[in-house]
């Protein structure tokens, strides 16, 4: 009988999100290296620059993001208040926050950005945060300028989701936020399970004020334009070029395992 080799590929095709800045790629503009080699040593090395959350994430910021929660009925909101006085506002930004292992272990950061980094509609298309970490084409002018997006879209931008059973759904991004179980994150308490809707929010609100600080402080006039490069070539019609890549220069394969 005739034998014939197979060709087999595989490829991670799903490995490249909407975090421009997961991976660290090849681009041909200088300051792309410079920019991940700043960000690196800010985290890694960040001396006097890791400052207090409230110097960044300030006490109006954060009297704000309580009442637009407010508005929105969230309950446990004073239990909230007293971790943000007792905890939240005097940690360090870096050696504190972005590096506390329990933050990540309770999903207090990363449930909330998985549910609204890039929300899809119906129809087609999607909502960006105001983040850093996604491909949000408007430009972040400042600190105060992000946060008064952020809030908008949190609260104010009211979102036609994808149907279910039939149902259209309009929600605001803030009411997609999902509670914490303690049955599946173990670490998270169970006082912080009861008020996990509004303690995600804050620390979400944290989270992102942190990359928009640390990243205009590394390269405040090129990170934006940056990221648009970097988007434009691993985001913007993504299933095209995937398609024109298997085709041209993996068209002779006999199976192909994508993932």
């Amino acid at each position: 009988a005739c034998k014939k080799e197979l060709k087999l590929l595989t490829w991670n095709v799903a490995a490249v999100n909407n975090n421009p800045f997961e991976y660290w790629i090849t681009h041909e503009d200088a300051g792309y290296a410079s920019l991940m080699e700043g960000v690196q040593k800010f985290i890694s090395e960040p001396g006097e620059q890791d400052v207090e959350v409230e110097k960044v994430f300030t006490e109006s910021m954060f009297d704000e993001l309580i009442q637009e929660m407010t508005s929105k009925g969230a309950q446990g909101l004073a239990e909230v208040t007293t971790r943000w006085k007792e905890d939240l506002k005097g940690r360090k930004i870096i050696s504190g926050f972005i590096k506390d292992k329990q933050i990540g272990k309770k999903r207090l950061a990363s449930m909330p950005d998985r549910v609204t980094n890039s929300i899809h509609l119906d129809g087609g298309g999607l909502a960006l945060r105001p983040t850093v970490i996604n491909c949000m084409e408007e430009e972040i002018p400042d600190m105060n300028g992000w946060w008064k997006k952020w809030k908008s879209f949190m609260f104010k931008d009211v979102l036609s989701l994808p149907k279910r059973d039939g149902q259209s759904m309009k929600k605001v991004p803030f009411e997609m936020l999902q509670r914490i179980m303690r049955s599946k994150y173990p670490e998270i308490t169970v006082e912080e399970e009861e008020i996990s809707i509004p303690l995600q929010t804050v620390c979400l609100a944290i989270f992102d004020s942190i990359l928009v600080h640390m990243l205009n402080q590394v390269a405040a006039s090129s990170w934006q334009p940056i990221r648009r490069t970097v988007c434009k070539a691993l985001n913007k019609d993504k299933d095209k070029k995937i398609m024109s890549i298997l085709k041209n220069v993996y068209g002779d394969a006999d199976i192909l395992f994508l993932q």
